[in-house]
């Protein structure tokens, strides 16, 4: 019987190892995403917005470093993305903009 409970305590003291050892784990793959969430929030904050990125383009294109279809094929694929974000700024403005207007009033 004594026997017994030695197995028995030996088992949950590992058990218990464990149970601490997961914990840890669990905390430690919490605090990497939680940093790399904010290494990744830093780098979209310090992009460079993308009417810079074409003037850039525009200057490389004007010292002959681009090809006419490379320049060509670059300020088609930043159109597109500055049109894209301009609409949905634009949308999501309009939002705002119809929630601080006050109800017209029934006459």
């Amino acid at each position: 019987m004594r026997c017994t409970a030695v197995v028995l305590a030996v088992e949950t003291a590992g058990a218990r190892d464990v149970i601490w050892l997961v914990a840890g784990f669990a905390i430690a793959v919490a605090v990497g995403v939680y940093l790399v969430g904010k290494v990744r929030g830093a780098y979209r904050e310090t992009d460079v917005p993308d009417t810079n990125l074409l003037t850039n383009f525009r200057e490389l294109h004007a010292r002959g470093e681009l090809s006419d279809e490379e320049y060509r094929t670059i300020k088609a694929q930043l159109a597109t993305k500055i049109r894209e974000k301009l609409l949905a700024d634009a949308e999501s403005n309009e939002k705002i903009d119809f929630a601080d207007k006050p109800e017209p009033a029934d006459s």
